[in-house]
């Protein structure tokens, strides 16, 4: 029996980095896919893995991209991006809040989360929040999902994942949860209806 869920929260809650390279587009003669993988990389998993701070990891960025443009411009830019919800999502979450207990694992950085905390009310629906600047890796990691699980005490086989990444949910499935790959809010719903977690008025 299902008795918790495991959400990620960029790209499934609310906007992550993704959508920044249409701001930037402006900018630069990059196309979208391009300016996209500047801010990813290995860059990004100390970033995420607390190991550096924002203006360190924006600042290297940059440097080696020999931008004319300015850090604080970036960061402006990125928060914006965070405002931005997933489309019924927080409907879905309220329902299933009723019935379940509700757990975040996120790969982030804590100058982000901070802002984040202070613009989504919703994010107060989850019984613990766990992020990868905490726990000192990410969910490309088995032990990052053991960290959750030992420390609540939680059998994997009550345990439903949902992330948008594929590669996420196959480290997830690694160490015993069901895992669902989110594509949509309408896709989500139709997959815990099926598994009799959702009410069917929704």
């Amino acid at each position: 029996m299902i008795k918790n869920i495991i959400f990620d929260l960029s790209e499934v809650l609310i906007a992550g980095l993704v959508g920044i390279e249409k701001k930037l587009a402006v900018n630069f003669s990059l196309d979208d896919e391009e300016l996209l993988k500047v801010f990813a990389g290995e860059n990004l998993e100390r970033l995420l893995k607390g190991e550096i701070n924002e203006d360190e990891y924006l600042e290297t960025i940059i440097l080696k991209e020999n931008w004319n443009i300015d850090k604080d411009y970036l960061k402006k830019l990125v928060r914006e991006n965070f405002l931005t919800k997933v489309e019924s999502m927080d409907e879905i979450l309220a329902s299933l809040s009723e019935n379940f207990k509700l757990y975040l694992l996120s790969d982030h950085a804590s100058e982000w989360v901070e802002f984040i905390h202070a613009s989504h009310p919703f994010l107060d629906l989850f019984h613990k929040k766990y992020f990868s600047y905490e726990i000192g890796s990410t969910k490309k990691e088995e032990r990052t999902f053991r960290h959750l699980l030992e420390e609540n005490n939680l059998n994997p086989t009550e345990c439903i994942f949902i992330d948008d990444s594929a590669a996420n949910v196959k480290v997830a499935e690694k160490v015993g949860l069901k895992a669902f790959q989110f594509v949509d809010a309408e896709k989500l719903k139709d997959n815990l209806k099926r598994e009799g977690l959702l009410k069917h008025s929704l």
